[in-house]
């Protein structure tokens, strides 16, 4: 089975999954929808964005609640450790994004499982439509 080459329209939209809210309004469009690369970063890129969330507020919850007896020290530990996440969701953002514009998935650690998981859900609603 020979793959037809997509259009750089198409690798554009799977690259700009990784902006966010842009591939909640991706997944939102019928057409897009449809297009099984762009379903998949747009996945991706969500559940990355709620991971880093996640992520996020609980380092400032937990640090929050440590500074009480470890003092401010911990505050600036827990400020290194919001950057750190923050460049670690970027990289992984900017390296799919890539992928995606190359017409290729790519394989992040739990997400891609979680988006290919969701991504056969949706599949089944469109079929039933």
């Amino acid at each position: 089975m020979e793959r037809r080459p997509l259009s750089e329209e198409i690798r554009l939209f799977a690259a700009f999954g990784y902006l966010f809210p842009l591939p909640v309004f991706l997944l939102l469009n019928p057409r897009l929808r449809e297009i099984r690369l762009v379903r998949l970063h747009s996945l991706q890129g969500i559940i990355l964005f709620l991971l880093m969330a996640l992520s996020l507020l609980l380092t400032s919850a937990l640090t929050t609640w440590l500074s009480r007896w470890l003092g401010l020290g911990m505050l600036l530990l827990g400020g290194v450790a919001m950057i750190v996440i923050i460049l670690g969701a970027a990289l992984m953002a900017g390296f799919s994004a890539v992928a995606g514009y190359q017409g290729r998935s790519n394989v992040l650690p739990l997400i891609t499982w979680l988006a290919r998981w969701l991504d056969r859900k949706i599949k089944r609603r469109l079929e039933k439509i």
